[in-house]
């Protein structure tokens, strides 16, 4: 399987092999759920650090609220890493 980066920096060398193979690969989809993966981490990355800062503010409302927001932000993530990896497995 190749690395996701690669892809991104080498799509016409990619597409290039897998012509070659007589493998048929949606390249548009891969960059698109990669696209949605690294900006759904972001937001999770983004909210933990938010959650941090309630915590140390004592602010327990919010930081349930964070939280909630988090696992399901968590969980759409989960499903585009799904999808994206069946895709780069046919890479």
């Amino acid at each position: 399987m190749l690395d996701i980066k690669y892809i991104r920096e080498n799509q016409e060398i990619v597409l290039e092999a897998a012509k070659n193979k007589n493998v048929d690969i949606d390249l548009e989809e891969i960059l698109s759920l990669d696209e949605k993966r690294r900006s759904a981490q972001g937001k999770i990355d983004e909210l933990n650090h938010k959650k941090k800062e309630a915590a140390a503010a004592r602010d327990i409302e919010a930081g349930k609220k964070l939280k909630e927001l988090s696992a399901t932000l968590e969980k759409d993530l989960k499903a585009i890493e799904d999808a994206l990896q069946e895709l780069l497995y046919k890479v």
